[in-house]
């Protein structure tokens, strides 16, 4: 497969797992497979989180992450949630964590365009 279809192929497949993530209601809680659930969080929520917290703190505030993606060049590990945001747009709430267990950064993306 070329560089330029497997980019292709997967963006269809995170678009298509973004699509079915997002079919939860807010304020509900989706099965992460895995025993655990994952809540559709709001700006309220996500305030707090800020770099140098602890990433068992960030565990105590939102909860498990929707998935987890791991950033080998940087060492860092980016734990994804789901975000509702204050003008009701669907957002994807990134927490980037280091490998000592630290918060090193926060990203939110709109998916609506």
């Amino acid at each position: 497969m070329t560089p330029f279809k497997r980019l292709v192929a997967l963006s269809l497949l995170r678009s298509l797992i973004t699509t079915f993530a997002f079919a939860v209601p807010a304020g509900a809680h989706a099965d992460l497979g895995n025993g655990t659930a994952s809540r559709l969080l709001t700006d309220d929520g996500i305030q707090a989180i800020h770099a140098g917290m602890k990433a068992s703190e960030v565990l105590e505030l939102i909860g498990v992450p929707l998935r987890k993606v791991r950033f080998e060049r940087t060492a860092t590990t980016a734990w994804d949630y789901r975000l509702k945001d204050s003008w009701g747009y669907r957002a994807e709430f990134s927490v980037i964590v280091d490998d000592n267990g630290i918060v090193v950064g926060r990203i939110s993306v709109r998916q609506d365009p």
